[in-house]
């Protein structure tokens, strides 16, 4: 629990004795006082240039190792293994299956363990098996690569969404993770280049107080019921809230487009009249689009805490992309129809990442939940690598027609997140009344200090765990409350 000094403008760490809290979660008294600058543009910065450019670049990495195929189909790959369609496209498939089994796990073990332990453990493991992929000489050698590729890069994403997600305040998330999600619309942007490339060569200080205060900006921006424990009881209550699963279904509406796109566009670009080597190149510019519409939608995203609006804009745009795409002749204009669709589905990803990293907690129900939207939205990754047969070329209609339909199935899944989240806020207003998103904390004065103390867990005064109903609870169950606690307040 921390304590406010109103006339110094600081922050004091205080011991709380309970009997009812772990000794390991009681927060240690400090001596110090800890600055609790809302505008603290300094700290931002250094956590900008040590997180953010190193968790993107490795995410590049994966993505390009992910998705090169694509570029290497168009290059030779199917004649140099004798590969059929139906192979080729299982190759495509199974790299899910690991990818979404091993998900869950890995994000547990990274709560367990040190991010800088684990993370580095899973680069070394997928840098090995891209190593072996390039000794590949059948179509069995390809499969167990791809297998193997899966299992290794399962932990990088959900991961580095998880560790951000513990660093930033909620409303300075979605800036953050779509810088890390732009790392797959710049992977599709130079990948074609790099690609083109590769095909022409043929043979050639003060960290103790900086840390006080980022765990204080994050306290102060959780919420009540912010638990920060490790919990069984936290990994139970995310897969039996509801919300999880509407959030699943609006993700993977949105994923199957971006990933068939991301495996398939140099193909599709190809049916459009391209040769091999400039379809590659053409690949580019409407990833560069995409790249773009991230950024710009993440930053208005943080500035107005707003997310499902945005999904729901983009996916509008991405419907109309993939109908011009089904019943376009003219060429020109079903290259447009490429931007569109490509250019609107990225900012959906990462801002869906954001929607469920800012509206679920305590940590360890979040980090489960992370894991397990990412899981079932990778289920459609084996749907994507099925979808755009070689038979169905150039028009590739079922293709977008299946694509047509998991964005419909998004945007219908994120107005009802939308909708029921909004009249929750309502009714906790009515209930319980009205707590500002930018401040959800709950303060009480203590006699013995005339201090303000800001009530992190929202354990709350006598009265106030009677007007919720908690009078009866212990303080850690009311820490696993997390957003179901009564003056939680979802962003919209």
């Amino acid at each position: 629990m921390t304590a406010v000094d109103d006339n110094h403008n600081s922050v004091e760490l205080h011991t709380i004795q309970t009997t009812n809290v772990q000794e390991n979660d009681i927060i240690k008294t400090n001596q110090y006082k800890i600055s609790d600058d809302p505008n603290d543009k300094k700290l931002l910065r250094k956590l900008d240039l040590h997180l953010i450019p190193t968790m993107t670049l490795l995410y590049i990495l994966s993505y390009l190792d992910r998705v090169n195929i694509g570029q290497a189909k168009i290059d030779g790959l199917m004649e140099s293994l004798k590969l059929t369609s139906t192979q080729y496209n299982t190759c495509l498939s199974v790299f899910f299956i690991t990818y979404i089994v091993f998900e869950i796990p890995s994000n547990l073990v990274l709560k367990k363990l040190r991010p800088s332990r684990w993370i580095p453990m899973i680069m070394i493991a997928w840098g090995i098996v891209m190593t072996l992929m390039g000794l590949v000489h059948s179509y069995g050698d390809l499969l167990a690569c791809r297998l193997a590729l899966g299992a290794a890069e399962s932990g990088l994403f959900p991961g580095a969404v998880f560790y951000l997600s513990s660093w930033y305040k909620r409303r300075e998330l979605s800036w953050r993770i779509s810088i890390l999600y732009s790392a797959t619309t710049l992977a599709g942007a130079f990948g074609g280049v790099l690609a083109f490339g590769i095909s022409q060569m043929r043979g050639i200080g003060g960290q103790e107080e900086e840390c006080d205060r980022t765990i204080t900006r994050l306290q102060n921006d959780a919420g009540p019921g912010a638990g920060e424990h490790f919990s069984w009881k936290q990994v139970r209550a995310a897969f039996l809230d509801w919300k999880i699963y509407i959030f699943c279904l609006c993700y993977i509406g949105i994923l199957v487009p971006s990933n068939s796109l991301a495996l398939v566009s140099p193909t599709i670009v190809q049916g459009l009249g391209f040769r091999s080597y400039r379809a590659q190149l053409m690949t580019t510019p409407p990833y560069v689009l995409a790249f773009i519409n991230t950024m710009t939608t993440a930053y208005f995203s943080d500035r107005y805490t707003r997310r499902a609006i945005f999904i729901m804009f983009w996916l509008m745009i991405a419907i109309i992309g993939f109908i011009i795409l089904i019943f376009a002749q003219n060429l020109s204009v079903k290259y447009f129809a490429m931007f569109l669709a490509i250019g609107s589905i990225s900012p959906c990803v990462a801002t869906c990442i954001t929607f469920i990293s800012c509206n679920i907690s305590p940590h360890t129900k979040r980090a489960t939940a992370l894991a397990f939207m990412i899981s079932v939205g990778n289920c459609g990754g084996i749907i994507s690598g099925q979808i755009y047969r070689s038979q169905d070329g150039p028009r590739f209609i079922l293709g977008h027609g299946i694509n047509l339909g998991f964005c419909v199935l998004g945007l219908i899944n994120v107005i009802i997140l939308f909708t029921s989240l909004r009249f929750e806020n309502h009714r906790r207003d009515r209930l319980y009344g009205v707590v500002s998103n930018s401040n959800m904390r709950t303060s009480v004065v203590t006699k013995e200090s005339n201090k303000e103390v800001v009530d992190i867990y929202g354990y709350g005064s006598e009265e106030d765990r009677r007007k919720w109903g908690y009078e009866h609870m212990s303080e850690e169950d009311i820490r696993d409350l997390g957003d179901k606690h009564a003056a939680w307040r979802y962003i919209l």
